[in-house]
């Protein structure tokens, strides 16, 4: 399993956590354990009109994960 998660490192994945949640990202890092996923979003900032992109960065344990997939983006 760990050569799969080595091989799309640098590559967009559809990750399906155990508790619901979808995360289409960047797989950044994986370590034996856990894999670091980083994506952007749009969020509004305090005072300010637009919406800006926000990078975020997140390490989630192999435990936790119920699916992991490539993302193909046919845009």
């Amino acid at each position: 399993m760990s050569q799969q998660y080595q091989k799309y490192i640098g590559n967009e994945v559809e990750v399906i956590l155990k508790t619901g949640i979808k995360r289409v990202a960047t797989l950044t890092m994986f370590e034996e354990g856990s894999i670091q996923l980083q994506w952007t979003s749009l969020e509004k900032i305090e005072g300010k009109k637009k919406r800006e992109r926000v990078d975020h960065s997140q390490t989630i344990p192999l435990d936790q994960i119920k699916s992991t997939k490539p993302f193909i983006n046919f845009k």
